[in-house]
């Protein structure tokens, strides 16, 4: 299934420029919560040429990612729980992007359980299907980051979308180990997003300009990546 293009502006803030935030998000638009909070989980998956890291750091206008997705909610002890666990291929064209997303439901059960390996290997159909390989023999693939945070979502009645990611963390990965098994690396930053339609360009800018906040560049999966010391990146 494919969502339609959007745009996606990003800011990453302190603490400090959190709780300005906040402030304004309150008092100077119609935005409400539009669920309750949940935990993310990024399995980042590149091939052996490490395009997507590439195409990235180059800034090109045309890119993608591919992840293995799913979801759990605060308090759930160890992050045991998985929700809406899908493979997604989220393109870049331009200033717009969108997603493309198969579900992984079969693997639900075993997620938390099998090693890394054994997950890229049930999942050759769909990654084939996503365009990252040409066959379901699965060598030009490998596992790169797995990347979990906190997010907070927000909306108004133009379907404008506000997310809000913290406590951010980043775990090296391998064939074969398991999720979680190695020790996870912190980052202290938060990372605000809006999402829209690009007919609401005008009404973002609009919105936005009091915040005095400048957009920037941000991939979750460079900068674990940086953290894990396999690239350079600001």
């Amino acid at each position: 299934m494919m969502d339609k293009h959007r745009y996606e502006i990003k800011f990453v803030v302190n603490d400090i420029k959190l709780a300005e935030f906040y402030a304004w998000l309150w008092t100077r638009t119609a935005m409400h919560e539009a669920y309750p909070e949940r935990i993310i989980n990024s399995l980042y998956f590149d091939d052996v040429k490490f395009r997507s890291v590439r195409d990235n750091i180059a800034g090109l206008p045309a890119r993608e990612k591919f992840r293995m997705r799913w979801y759990s909610f605060p308090g759930n002890k160890n992050n045991l729980e998985v929700q809406g666990i899908k493979l997604e291929k989220k393109v870049r064209e331009g200033r717009l992007g969108y997603k493309e997303s198969i579900s992984l439901a079969h693997l639900k059960d075993q997620l938390l359980s099998r090693d890394i390996g054994y997950l890229k290997s049930s999942s050759m159909e769909q990654f084939v299907k996503l365009g990252l390989i040409e066959s379901n023999l699965g060598y030009e693939i490998f596992p790169a980051l797995h990347v979990n945070y906190k997010r907070k979502y927000f909306e108004d009645m133009d379907n404008i979308r506000i997310t809000i990611d913290s406590d951010i963390n980043f775990y090296h990965v391998s064939d074969l180990a398991r999720l979680f098994e190695h020790s996870p690396l912190g980052w202290s930053k938060k990372v605000i997003e809006f999402k829209f339609d690009p007919v609401h360009k005008n009404k973002v800018a609009e919105l936005i300009r009091p915040l005095h906040m400048v957009p920037q560049r941000c991939s979750k999966y460079l900068q674990g990546m940086a953290y894990n010391n396999m690239v350079m990146y600001l």
